[in-house]
């Protein structure tokens, strides 16, 4: 590793701050009040918990990638409300300008049927706000799109191809993304922050500074979601996520994120459980003993990332050729994926070493 090394940082957990467009966030007893009321709508089918992790994940993630790409087993599962993806012109923080992409995000509004809600056409509390963004009973900030969409995607096991579905069985001659787990956590948002050093390269057409690189960091791959994806990942190991009948998920994330519960002791020792789940071992105090061969196999993953992710964040007809040049490595040193990792892998040790035994 280069001098970057020591002055890149990914974060890895983070406090709430008011910004202009979030002034105030909710709590976890909060939150965990509005996901019990989406539960109740499902009255019967509320202890199904794999299904209703889907229905509970489609509020915040749906359509789109989702059905098409990550979790496709799920895409014939209905979520309560109305899902339409937009382009969100407000999405500054996102915003550039390389062939006028705008970020597509989703409208939701709650439904004529909707026994519970008479409020048709308006948004639903849980979605208003960006309130899956939740301030958690130790004052970090997480983000519970991220941990839904990460149990979904374990619930769900499969491979993620930019490829139709009638083309799919065709996966293995192209790029293969081997988890859609870790793209749908972890690794999708370091493949978001790989990805956009790649397009502002090519918007400013010259190598980007340490400053460039850390607020691209700090925007598609921030602590509240790097958190939230953390969590997703542990929360697979304790918990039957995927029972047919079994805990609601509301329970799940009471004893998780409460004080008291049995996943109290999984929650402070998060990282050191997540390093496991993604195939870290052997961990000395210092470092873990197989860290080169992982990063080896991520440094391949995350190429394959970067392949689906220029595709489908560019727009016809560019998407074609610079996917291409993607696949033939023309871009490694813009692409950052060792370096990427490497400050990855330097946070979570830094935080299992402060973590109790």
């Amino acid at each position: 590793m280069n001098e970057n090394s020591t002055q890149l940082y990914q974060p890895v957990e983070t406090y709430f701050e008011p910004t202009s467009q979030k002034d105030e966030a909710i709590t976890i007893k909060e939150f965990l009040e509005l996901l019990k009321q989406e539960e109740e709508f499902f009255m019967g089918e509320k202890h199904k918990t794999k299904l209703m992790v889907t229905r509970l994940r489609k509020i915040f993630n749906d359509k789109v990638i989702w059905d098409k790409d990550l979790i496709r087993k799920a895409a014939h599962i209905n979520g309560r409300y109305e899902v339409k993806p937009i382009e969100d012109k407000e999405a500054t923080y996102k915003k550039r300008s390389q062939g006028g992409l705008k970020l597509k995000h989703q409208q939701v509004k709650v439904k004529e049927a909707d026994w519970m809600n008479p409020n048709i056409g308006t948004v639903p509390d849980i979605y208003a706000n960006d309130n899956q963004k939740v301030i958690l009973e130790d004052g970090l900030y997480s983000d519970f799109g991220h941990v839904l969409a990460g149990i979904d995607a374990f619930n769900n096991f499969a491979a993620v191809k930019p490829l139709p579905g009638f083309l799919f069985w065709l996966r293995f001659a192209f790029p293969n993304i081997k988890s859609n787990l870790d793209f749908a956590t972890w690794l999708g948002n370091i493949t978001s922050s790989s990805g956009e050093f790649f397009f502002e390269y090519l918007k400013k057409k010259k190598p980007l500074s340490n400053e460039d690189k850390q607020r691209i960091i700090n925007c598609f791959a921030p602590g509240h979601e790097m958190l939230g994806n953390i969590d997703a990942c542990v929360i697979c190991q304790v918990y039957n996520t995927s029972a047919s009948y079994g805990l609601r998920v509301s329970e799940i994330f009471r004893d998780y994120y409460c004080e008291g519960g049995m996943g109290e002791y999984y929650r402070k020792r998060r990282y050191s459980f997540f390093s496991s789940a993604i195939g870290l071992k052997g961990w000395n105090g210092e470092g873990f003993n197989n860290e080169n061969e992982w990063l080896e196999y991520q440094k391949k993953q995350l190429y394959n990332s970067d392949v689906f992710y220029i595709h489908k964040q560019s727009k016809w007809p560019k998407n074609i050729w610079l996917t291409i040049v993607i696949w033939l490595k023309a871009y490694k040193n813009v692409l950052d994926m060792e370096l990427l990792l490497y400050i990855f892998l330097k946070s979570l040790k830094e935080k299992i070493k402060v973590e109790p035994d």
